[in-house]
C-alpha cells in the first residue's frame, strides 16, 4: 500500500473523527434498525462491516444479534472500535483490496460512501469481487453511497465550520471524474491540509461493476428510510444485491 494515498493518512488524524462526529450512533441506529426489515439480524447471521471506521454500525448490527466483524484500513479507528468487541463482535485492520474472507459472510455492508477511493476502476472492480468471495451463496451486499447526479447539480460547495475550537474550512467540487473534498484545519496557530477523493460513479455505472463482479441487483433505495431512489432528487444511493 501506497504511503501517498489519501486516506491512509486522512483516516488516521483527530481532525476527520472531529469533522465527522455528527455521524453519531442515534444515525446509525435508525439506518440499522431500517434494515433489519430485510436483513434478519436477530437469526445470528455473520455480517462483515466493510470500511467500518468506529464501528457504530458494527455495534448495532450485533446488538440486534448478528454476529459481526468490522473491517478498516485505519488503524486509529480499529484501536478505538476494538473497545467494544465481545464475543460476537470483533474488529480488524484490513485492506478492502486484498481478499478477507472465503464464503463465510450472509451479508457484507459498505457505508458512508466507503468505495470509489481508488484511482483505477479496476481497483473498484476487484474490491467488489472480495466481497462477492466473502459472501456464502444467496448471500446479500449492500452498498451506500452518495448520489453523483444531485452532486453535479450542487456544483462547487464551500464552508467553514468550527468544532472545539478546531476551524474546518472545506470546498467540494468535481475534477477529472471525482468528487474532490479540499479540507484545510486551523488549530490555535497550527494549519493542517487534507482532502477526500471519491469517484464520480452513477447508479448505471454501479450497475455494470456490480454485473462485472457477479452480483445481481435487488433494491435501490435513496435514503437512509428504504425511500425509493431518485437521481434527482436523493441524498443517498444504497443498493441491495444478491451473490448468485
Amino acid at each position: 500500500m501506497s504511503k501517498t494515498e489519501w486516506f491512509s493518512e486522512w483516516f488516521n488524524t483527530s481532525y476527520y473523527h472531529l469533522l465527522y462526529n455528527h455521524r453519531n450512533e442515534p444515525e446509525a441506529e435508525n439506518f440499522i434498525k431500517a434494515i433489519s426489515e430485510t436483513f434478519d439480524f436477530s437469526s445470528g447471521i455473520n455480517v462483515c462491516d466493510l470500511a467500518c471506521g468506529k464501528g457504530r454500525h458494527s455495534i448495532m448490527c450485533q446488538k440486534l444479534g448478528a454476529k459481526v466483524i468490522g473491517l478498516d484500513i485505519s488503524e486509529q479507528s480499529i484501536l478505538y472500535a476494538q473497545k467494544f468487541s465481545n464475543e460476537r463482535l470483533s474488529f480488524k485492520v484490513a485492506d478492502m483490496r486484498t481478499v478477507f474472507a472465503n464464503k463465510e459472510f450472509d451479508l457484507v455492508l459498505n457505508l458512508f460512501t466507503s468505495f470509489g477511493y481508488f484511482d483505477t476502476e479496476e481497483e473498484d472492480v476487484l474490491v467488489l469481487k472480495n466481497i462477492y468471495t466473502a459472501l456464502k451463496n444467496g448471500g446479500n451486499f449492500l452498498i451506500d453511497y452518495l448520489n453523483i447526479e444531485k452532486v453535479r447539480f450542487e456544483g462547487k460547495v464551500e464552508n467553514t465550520l468550527v468544532k472545539d475550537g478546531v476551524t474546518f474550512f472545506t470546498q467540494k467540487y468535481i475534477e477529472n471524474g471525482f468528487i474532490i473534498k479540499k479540507i484545510s484545519v486551523q488549530d490555535k496557530n497550527d494549519f493542517f491540509y487534507f482532502y477526500e477523493k471519491v469517484k464520480q460513479i452513477n447508479l448505471n455505472l454501479f450497475k455494470q461493476m456490480l454485473e462485472e463482479a457477479g452480483f445481481e441487483i435487488k433494491e435501490i433505495w435513496g435514503d437512509y428510510y428504504k425511500n425509493d431512489f431518485n437521481s434527482d432528487s436523493s441524498d443517498r444511493l444504497i443498493i441491495r444485491c444478491l451473490k448468485r
